[in-house]
């Protein structure tokens, strides 16, 4: 019996020499053990990806943590630069996830500068509208382009595999499930 054609199923591409081995689904989040790779398909989308994936490095540490940001900022930064975990990854994006990302990234950096000379140009004119202005638009910005330009991020990293958020249902289905991490 020939298979027919199911247009409710999720886009699929060939992997092009990337496996996808070592990634399984849990839930809403991607598994990848140490040294897996992503396949060369859009996290998002499961298109196939418009260019080669950039191994990307991912940094995580224990939620609990952030309580010694209300302690002292400088403790904080300290000691989750000496406790966070990373892995070697390389998700990679389809051509119209990767022009988001891009527009992300420039909304980011063009109003964090905007913002910044309104806010300085404010403070010596004293043009306290301005001012805050310039500060609210700086930190907008640079919210905006992180949401916008962030691809996958981790919600665990451990010493054999790693747990990241923030991929698409399309490409989340096409992998084996797990259970147990």
């Amino acid at each position: 019996m020939a298979e027919t054609h199911n247009p409710f199923a999720p886009p699929s591409a060939p992997l092009a020499g990337s496996t996808g081995a070592g990634l399984w689904r849990d839930r809403n989040m991607v598994v990848v053990s140490r040294g897996g790779q992503f396949p060369a398909r859009c996290v998002k989308c499961n298109l196939p990806a418009s260019a080669p994936a950039k191994v990307r490095k991912a940094y995580w540490h224990h939620p609990a943590i952030y309580l010694l940001a209300l302690l002292s900022p400088l403790i904080y930064i300290i000691v989750a630069l000496i406790v966070r975990k990373q892995a070697d990854v390389n998700p990679a994006l389809c051509a119209d996830h990767n022009k988001r990302r891009n527009l992300g990234i420039t909304i980011g950096w063009i109003g964090s500068l905007l913002g910044l000379a309104m806010a300085v140009a404010g403070g010596a004119t004293e043009t306290c509208g301005l001012a805050v202005f310039g500060i609210f638009l700086m930190l907008g910005s640079m919210i905006a382009g992180l949401i916008m330009a962030r691809i996958i991020y981790p919600d665990r990293i451990e010493k054999e595999w790693a747990r990241f958020k923030g991929c698409g249902e399309p490409f989340l289905s096409t992998l084996p499930d797990v259970h147990g991490f």
